[in-house]
C-alpha cells in the first residue's frame, strides 16, 4: 500500500540520518581525542616552561576547539536519540499498516468467495 510504501521510505531516510550522524560522531570523537592529547601536552610544556602562569593562543584555540567538538557531540547524541526514537514509532506504525493490510486482504479474499459461490449458486438454480 502507499501508506507502507511512504512508511518504509522515511523509515530508510531515518536509516540514512543515523548512519550520518553515527559517522559524525565518530569523527567528533576523534576530534575531541586529539584535542584532549594537544591540551594535555600544552599543559604538559606549560608546567615545564618558566612562564607557566600563561595560556599561550594555540593552547586557548585548542580549549575553544575542546569545547566545540565537546558540544558538537553531544548535540549529534541528542539528534541520533531523537531519531531513534522516530524510527522506533515508524516501525511501529509500518508493522501496523502491514497487518491492517493483510486483513483486508483477508476480507476481499473471503467477500470474493462468498460472491463466487453466491453466482455459482444462482447459475445451478437457473
Amino acid at each position: 500500500t502507499d501508506e507502507a510504501e511512504s512508511h518504509q521510505q522515511r523509515q530508510r531516510e531515518h536509516d540514512r540520518r543515523v548512519e550520518s550522524l553515527t559517522s559524525k560522531i565518530g569523527r567528533l570523537e576523534n576530534s575531541l581525542r586529539e584535542y584532549k592529547a594537544i591540551s594535555d601536552d600544552e599543559a604538559a610544556n606549560a608546567t615545564a616552561a618558566p612562564e607557566a602562569g600563561a595560556l599561550s593562543s594555540s593552547s586557548q584555540t585548542s580549549n575553544a576547539n575542546l569545547r566545540k567538538a565537546t558540544h558538537d557531540l553531544d548535540k549529534a547524541r541528542r539528534q541520533i536519540a531523537t531519531l531513534s526514537d522516530q524510527l522506533l514509532r515508524q516501525q511501529g506504525m509500518t508493522e501496523s499498516a502491514k497487518s491492517e493490510a493483510l486483513a483486508f486482504r483477508g476480507r476481499l479474499q473471503s467477500a470474493t468467495s462468498r460472491a463466487e459461490a453466491a453466482e455459482q449458486a444462482s447459475a445451478d438454480a437457473a
